[in-house]
């Protein structure tokens, strides 16, 4: 589906700005066949575009705390790196070359599928699905630890995550945290 993740969006809204009437003939989209091809279609879901470049920790930690599932776009060339930002055990599954002669849909743990494309070239266009739902520890302090130990990530950043995750702010969380360590 142009528009969807795609410079087509460019053109459709350059098309607005300049009086040219626009409409779609409805078609395939990646993200919504992936989902349904995985069998996870009855959980909630959340499309996120392409895995961000920046960020991937937290971007790792959103999409495995999110109750559902969360959906990518991703490069070839960039696919074993996306993969190697998940830990170990996480649940996910790759919809490629969907809709195309070569199709391919493989699940698995994160380990699982980086053996595969790392023996089977990445070819093709990406659809991952992060499934999962990790309950966050209610405990400010916990959650904090757990982040950092599980994440390896720096306690500013898992700070706002946490904040983020609990719905707390962050100047709350960190207070909590300090008083608790003094």
């Amino acid at each position: 589906m142009p528009g969807i993740s795609d410079p087509g969006s460019l053109l459709i809204s350059a098309c607005h700005e300049a009086g040219i009437p626009v409409t779609i003939y409805p078609g395939p989209s990646a993200c919504i066949t992936a989902l349904v091809l995985s069998g996870l279609a009855e959980h909630p879901f959340q499309f996120r575009g392409f895995f961000p470049q920046k960020k991937q920790k937290e971007e790792v930690v959103s999409s495995l705390y999110y109750p559902g599932i969360s959906i990518y776009y991703e490069a070839p060339h960039r696919i074993l790196d996306t993969l190697e930002c998940f830990p170990a055990n996480a649940k996910l599954a790759i919809g490629r070359e969907l809709t195309k002669k070569y199709e391919q849909h493989i699940s698995g743990t994160q380990q699982e599928l980086l053996t595969h494309f790392k023996e089977h070239a990445p070819r093709g266009e990406f659809v991952l699905l992060v499934t999962g739902y990790h309950q966050p520890k209610q405990d400010p302090k916990e959650l904090v630890d757990e982040l950092i130990e599980k994440f390896s990530i720096d306690q500013k950043t898992a700070l706002k995550l946490a904040s983020e995750l609990l719905g707390i702010p962050k100047r709350d969380i960190y207070k909590l945290c300090h008083d608790l360590s003094s």
